[in-house]
């Protein structure tokens, strides 16, 4: 985990992520699967499911879905 990064109240992060590469801003009751990967500056909103496995490199909206390698938001 970078040394910038701030984590908001009661995130569930799973085992194996990374989070590197500048200082994410991770907000609220975020849940972050097994494996999942968060590079760079980048703001996730509260309320955020990111998937297994998911690659995530730009801004996520709050109460978004992100699943998959190329971080798509359904």
């Amino acid at each position: 985990m970078h040394k910038d990064t701030v984590i908001g109240d009661d995130p569930i992060i799973f085992h194996n992520v990374t989070i590197a590469n500048g200082g994410a801003r991770i907000g609220d009751r975020v849940y972050i699967g097994c494996n999942a990967t968060i590079i760079g500056n980048v703001t996730i909103g509260d309320d955020v499911t990111i998937g297994a496995h998911a690659v995530v490199n730009f801004d996520i909206p709050d109460g978004a879905t992100v699943v998959g390698p190329l971080g798509n938001i359904i």
